[in-house]
């Protein structure tokens, strides 16, 4: 009888102990939201930066293309000109 009831206290115990770890599981904690909601906040500001380094590059191209074309443009000008005259 003793044996029985410490075996039934020792279970009792485990069970205890299981259902406390479980109450306190990471993917119910508030501070585990927080720290994937912040993950999530880093990732996409360096998805930001990087696309912000990608238009800033296209936009030196571009306007290295557009100075090429007022240049052309300037020479064709200067050209007619010419051949107007002559």
């Amino acid at each position: 009888m003793r044996l029985h009831r410490s075996c039934l206290f020792m279970s009792m115990k485990i069970v205890l102990t299981i259902v406390t770890r479980e109450s306190s599981c990471l993917t119910c904690s508030r501070y585990d939201f927080e720290e994937r909601l912040l993950e999530r906040v880093l990732r996409n500001e360096l998805v930001i930066e990087t696309m912000l380094e990608e238009v800033h590059e296209t936009n030196v191209k571009v306007e290295s293309a557009l100075k090429l074309i007022h240049a052309d443009k300037s020479i064709l000008v200067d050209t007619l000109n010419s051949l107007e005259k002559s």
